[in-house]
């Protein structure tokens, strides 16, 4: 079975653990705000229970070590266990721990895992969707939701994929902007003020559209990779067991 560590999403090594450790802390915010009663401050506080752990660790094949670090979860090992871990290429954390000798699987907060299937149903896409259409069919207003919106964009949005919705847009936008200010006295014409629902309308349907489908291609995108991520691990696992245990 060909060894292949190297993914198109995923990265993977297998380690022999040598020594693993838990530290257990509190930490205490503390908060100030003005009394609505007046006369002083309202004192507030929140504890917080943390639990680092750390794992020195040797590769199999460099036989090099190393010292892995989980703060944000914790994996079950104890020194002579050998331990897969597969991270995400682009930002390096950590999809999936697991530990080869006892079969446990352990979910990492990598940007992949099961817990982020779009489990959302067609009625709540479009219930959303029309939201979206409606914020950026608002005069003015809604460049502002554009642009916040292009900033985090999804990672999948194909500009070529929405260029016909996005050219009705402009030019709707464009048509309005005319009718806002040819009226005789230099405002909004009449025609402007008989048009406006028809303007919403021809504004909100290709921004409808564009929504609806970016919500589709990013419940698919997450599938597909999700998908990739669990046959890239069941064929690190069988090869690392094969070679290591």
């Amino acid at each position: 079975m060909e060894h292949n560590t190297s993914h198109d999403f995923f990265v993977s090594a297998c380690y022999e653990v040598l020594d693993e450790r838990v530290s257990k802390y509190t930490s205490t915010d503390v908060y100030g705000s003005p009394s609505i009663s007046g006369g002083g401050t309202s004192i507030s506080s929140s504890t917080s229970y943390h639990q680092d752990q750390e794992i020195w660790v040797k590769n199999v094949e460099t036989e090099k070590e190393s010292k892995l670090n989980f703060k944000t979860f914790n994996i079950d090992v104890r020194p002579g266990h050998k331990l897969l871990l597969i991270t995400n290429r682009n930002t390096g954390k950590v999809e999936r721990a697991i530990n080869l000798t006892t079969d446990q699987v352990f979910v990492g907060n990598g940007d992949v895992n099961n817990k982020e299937v779009s489990q959302t149903s067609m009625s709540a896409n479009i219930i959303v969707s029309l939201l979206y259409a409606f914020l950026i069919s608002l005069p003015f207003a809604s460049f502002i939701f554009i642009l916040a919106w292009w900033k985090d964009r999804p990672t999948q949005f194909d500009l070529k994929k929405y260029l016909y919705p996005i050219l009705a847009i402009l030019a709707s936008y464009l048509y309005w902007s005319y009718k806002m200010f040819t009226g005789d006295d230099g405002g909004p014409s009449s025609e402007f003020f008989q048009s406006f629902i028809a303007y919403l309308l021809t504004l909100t349907f290709p921004a409808f559209l564009i929504s609806l489908k970016v919500f589709e291609d990013q419940g698919e995108d997450i599938r597909s990779k999700v998908s990739s991520l669990k046959d890239y691990q069941d064929s690190q696992v069988a090869f690392c067991k094969k070679t290591y245990l």
